[in-house]
């Protein structure tokens, strides 16, 4: 009976610390698992970009802000200024003496944009896709023409007024980043803002400044 009862209490006191000690494994496991995504997950790229390009209506110019995870997924803040000829130009407008330009104002459309971006890597270092799409805040000034009765000899025979107007629009981008270095490279790419006032696609060539990969240890 005896040699019973010391069996049992082994048996209960293997039984508690095979658990205890399967219990710390996980633990350990868990914070292992933890740590490694932590490590995993962080900045890979912070860069600031500037260009410009054409539309089928206008020209553009603008900058962006951009931080990318070591995940491939990231964000950018993002300004264009779209530029086309006004669109209530009226006939026969003479815009009187001009040296640097036609003299012809403009509709301007600027759209401040918070995009999510996917980039997808290729096998080489140097060559890079992503897909961007976010919300734009847009701010439309478009001219007002009125007839102007003191033009003179080299002044126009139309004055006008800007109107601002405010909305929302779906930002939307497709690039391919050649890099040139840690810390160079451009950017080709189609970018679209779709919005009630001036919708538009176009091509852009932006230049890249910044972080633009990790350095190799």
């Amino acid at each position: 009976m005896k040699n019973l009862k010391f069996v049992f209490v082994a048996l209960l006191i293997c039984f508690f610390s095979g658990k205890i000690k399967a219990q710390i494994d996980s633990t350990k496991k868990d914070t292992t698992t933890v740590t490694i995504s932590k490590e995993k997950l962080r900045m890979a790229r912070l860069y600031f970009s500037y260009g410009g390009g054409l539309t089928i209506s206008g020209d553009m110019l603008g900058a962006s802000l951009n931080y990318v995870l070591s995940n491939n997924w990231g964000v950018n803040v993002s300004y264009r200024m779209h530029m086309r000829v006004a669109e209530e130009l009226p006939f026969g407008y003479s815009p009187g003496l001009t040296i640097f330009s036609d003299g012809r104002p403009d509709d301007y459309l600027h759209a401040f944009s918070l995009r999510l971006s996917r980039e997808i890597p290729t096998s080489s270092q140097e060559v890079r896709f992503a897909l961007e799409s976010g919300i734009s805040i847009i701010q439309y000034q478009r001219c007002n023409f009125y007839n102007s009765t003191s033009s003179g000899w080299f002044g126009s025979n139309y004055g006008y007024t800007r109107t601002n107007k405010i909305s929302v629009g779906l930002s939307l981008r497709a690039k391919t980043e050649i890099i040139f270095g840690r810390k160079f490279g451009i950017e080709l790419a189609t970018i679209a803002n779709i919005n009630p006032f001036e919708s538009y696609v176009g091509g852009e060539i932006v230049l890249n400044l910044g972080m633009l990969r990790r350095k190799v240890k």
